[in-house]
């Protein structure tokens, strides 16, 4: 019994720093909201790389953790960790984490959704505004060239 108490603690452990993981990119989404607004790319970047640091060391823990559970489904019988009847307090605690851990995923999405779509209004307004320039670079040089070709000279004697 104790060694199953180990493994639920270590399940614990993994699913509490998953969530502090996740709670990193949480305040890096938050901070890529600002940089968006201030149009800095270079500090959204550097928000991007941190993220995705996080996200490797996440992907690094489910695997330790489903390999964990698989393990556990496998030694008692059962097809889903909750089914497990020792530990039930332990069992209890790690789906609390969870449950946090993927209220915490939803708010990382909604965020990340309002970014994309601020980033993709300020893309195209940048390419509405370079798409006004050529046509303006073009009326103005067409215009400046015809005159300097034919100039037209007022006989004022007349």
């Amino acid at each position: 019994m104790l060694e199953i108490e180990n493994v639920m603690e270590t399940l614990i452990g993994l699913s509490e720093e998953k969530y502090g993981s996740l709670e990193k990119i949480y305040e890096f989404t938050k901070e890529q909201t600002t940089a968006i607004d201030d149009e800095n790319i270079e500090l959204l970047n550097d928000f991007i790389d941190k993220k995705q640091i996080e996200i490797n060391s996440i992907k690094a823990l489910d695997i330790k953790f489903e390999k964990i559970v698989d393990d556990i489904k496998v030694v008692y019988g059962i097809k889903e960790l909750k089914e497990l009847n020792v530990c039930t307090e332990e069992v209890k605690r790690i789906q609390y984490i969870v449950d946090m851990i993927m209220k915490k995923v939803k708010q990382i999405h909604d965020i990340e959704l309002k970014n994309s779509e601020s980033l993709s209004k300020k893309k195209n307004a940048v390419e509405s505004k370079i798409k006004d320039l050529k046509k303006g670079k073009k009326v103005v040089s067409n215009y400046g060239y015809n005159n300097l070709q034919n100039p037209v000279y007022f006989d004022k004697n007349r």
